[in-house]
């Protein structure tokens, strides 16, 4: 059986209005998302979150990067050069080698927020971030990971 493409992009094109369109559409499961993000099942321990990482990487096809999670404190921004979000973070990722990434869970350890921080690794939205991001690219990034964590539908908004 031939798998669909779930991606709003296919849905509504690329063009301006389609993405207008899509982001009337989705606004409220960011709203959710976020909901979901501090009420979802929370993880644990972390042999509970080592299995989920497996087990959500594999949804999203990252089989070939090495993910490690754990809890603790998020980087500070400022300390890691990057030029964004100055505040206390609930969730981190970070490329550390060419396949090997970390996830850290802050604030906020749930499934939820680990599927969001994998859409990011699965969508390389994270890639530099000593360059910053402008305010179009955050959304849009930060969108398509909530709509991941809420729905499992991979969003194509670019």
């Amino acid at each position: 059986m031939e798998e669909k493409d779930k991606s709003f992009g296919r849905l509504f094109g690329k063009n301006l209005i389609g993405n207008i369109k899509c982001l009337l559409i989705v606004s409220p499961l960011i709203i959710m998302s976020g909901f979901l993000n501090y009420t979802g099942n929370p993880i644990k321990s972390q042999r509970e979150l080592d299995s989920l990482i497996i087990t959500e990487s594999n949804k999203l096809e990252l089989n070939s990067r090495n993910i490690s999670g754990k809890f603790g404190e998020c980087p500070n921004p400022s300390e890691k050069g990057m030029t964004y979000n100055k505040n206390p973070r609930s969730a981190y990722v970070g490329k550390i080698g060419k396949n090997n990434y970390e996830i850290i869970l802050d604030q906020i350890r749930t499934k939820n927020t680990l599927q969001h921080e994998l859409y990011h690794i699965y969508d390389n939205s994270f890639a530099d971030h000593k360059k910053g991001y402008n305010i179009f690219e955050m959304l849009t990034n930060e969108i398509q990971a909530n709509i991941y964590s809420s729905t499992g539908i991979k969003t194509s908004l670019k």
